[in-house]
């Protein structure tokens, strides 16, 4: 069992520059493209938490059911919000690309455990929604969604831009049990103000992708890209979307 779908994964996780760029898939991030995203990535090393950390706290949950005393080890973590951002005049949607250690991670114990050579950085590269986490006081779950997309893929967008398409779901129930607000904005070339690409001073390196709707299901299905359940879930949910705006311009017109 240790690691079955890790092997999986690694086995098929994408190696050259042209899986990179898969389903007609092209870089928004003129800055930060892929091989920034990848630059420097070396020295992986694993060890147990042994300090403090900003972001996650390990917990053990003991309660009662059924009579019977139970324990559940959880970790606590920041609140945070998602935004489906669906971009006009190229009837794409913008997807994040990030290399995430914990995505390597799982992979780089299944290669150590079948005495592999250590998988290449590109192993870790995550899709996903752009997102944070709410760990700004004073800021509402719209105002750090509006900052993540302009720090992450470079477009103004006024909280009021914002269409709520879940209120609150919960990113990993079994683990944090944190709740994540998911939003949806339509965008344009005309909103764009930077390069996007993530903060320096929390030094991300991210790159920002477009991704045709006529390809979201050929994206979804694809085992070579770890993707995220909430980039899948706001991919399809921003489909279904366009899906009515269509009808209701067609039932106008008739």
């Amino acid at each position: 069992m240790a690691g079955s779908l890790a092997m999986r994964a690694l086995q098929s996780s994408a190696t050259s520059q042209e899986d990179f760029y898969k389903h007609g898939m092209r870089s928004l991030s003129p800055d930060s493209p892929v091989s920034h995203v990848l630059e420097g990535l070396c020295h992986f090393r694993e060890q147990p938490l042994t300090s403090p950390s900003q972001f996650v706290q390990p917990t053990s949950l003991l309660f009662q059911q059924a009579g019977r005393e139970r324990r559940w080890d959880a970790v606590q973590a920041h609140e945070s919000v998602a935004a489906v951002l669906y971009n006009s005049q190229l009837n794409a949607f913008i997807v994040v690309r990030q290399f995430r250690p914990a995505i390597y991670a799982v992979r780089w114990r299944a290669a150590k455990a079948a005495r592999l050579p250590e998988p290449p950085p590109a192993a870790g590269l995550s899709y996903e929604l752009c997102a944070g986490i709410l760990d700004k006081p004073g800021k509402s779950a719209e105002q750090v969604s509006c900052e993540e997309i302009l720090e992450e893929v470079g477009y103004r967008v006024s909280p009021q831009q914002l269409v709520c398409c879940a209120g609150s779901v919960i990113s990993s129930a079994g683990i944090t049990g944190a709740p994540q607000a998911v939003f949806f904005a339509q965008v344009d070339e005309s909103m764009r103000a930077c390069a996007g690409g993530g903060t320096m001073a929390a030094s991300e390196r991210v790159e920002a992708l477009s991704l045709p709707v006529s390809a979201v299901d050929a994206f979804i299905a694809d085992a070579s890209l770890a993707k995220t359940p909430g980039l899948c879930f706001g991919l399809l949910w921003g489909r279904q979307w366009l899906l009515q705006q269509q009808q209701q311009q067609i039932s106008q017109r008739t």
